[in-house]
């Protein structure tokens, strides 16, 4: 069965997901996670109940957060070292939102190297910036405002795109391009991409 195989394959590594803010990755990580059995990580919840915790890294991440700005990457090793040490994440994971850019790859890397894992597959969301939009107007979230969102497509646009091209370089990209399409189209789709990518492996 190609589930089969594809837990298999992925065993005690990472799925990571990527795409611009509100292209739906926490809606298909979790979708993900839960038919292959992992835990679905999104950094951005990690950094948030931080944040909420009132903790001085906590205290420090919020400043960045707040502005829409990436957080330092001292900061980032700091925080996901710690979090990817749980064992809850020992038989690997499914991840949203790190890395943000390039910077962040050896971060992670290491990070993973350290825990003897590796990245299996990037999966890209791309979604119009239209679409994007639409959704933002019918979602309300505290640093959804207008000035804000703009400001976060901007970095991704900037900052994370470029990772796209890295993962395309080393055969480890799978990219759903999204329309209109139900989640559950998109989960499919995404589950037949993996299938073809373990196919090849």
């Amino acid at each position: 069965m190609e589930l089969n195989n594809i837990q298999q394959l992925l065993n005690d590594n990472i799925i990571l997901f990527i795409g611009a803010p509100l292209a739906g990755k926490s809606t298909q990580g979790t979708l993900l996670a839960k038919i292959l059995e992992r835990p679905y990580v999104s950094t951005g919840n990690l950094f948030r109940n931080e944040v909420a915790s009132g903790s001085e890294l906590g205290q420090k991440i919020k400043v960045y957060m707040d502005s829409g700005e990436l957080i330092p990457n001292e900061l980032t090793i700091t925080f996901l070292t710690t979090k990817f040490n749980d064992p809850i994440y020992r038989n690997g994971m499914i991840l949203d939102g790190f890395p943000r850019n390039l910077s962040h790859m050896p971060i992670l890397e290491n990070i993973l190297m350290n825990l003897d894992r590796k990245i299996l597959v990037a999966i890209y969301l791309d979604v119009s910036k239209a679409q994007l939009d639409q959704r933002r107007i019918h979602r309300s979230r505290a640093d959804d405002d207008n000035e804000i969102a703009e400001r976060r497509y901007a970095v991704f646009q900037q900052e994370t795109l470029p990772l796209v091209d890295l993962f395309e370089s080393r055969n480890v990209l799978i990219k759903i391009t999204s329309s209109s399409e139900s989640p559950e189209d998109i989960h499919q789709r995404i589950l037949s991409q993996l299938a073809m990518f373990i196919q090849k492996k």
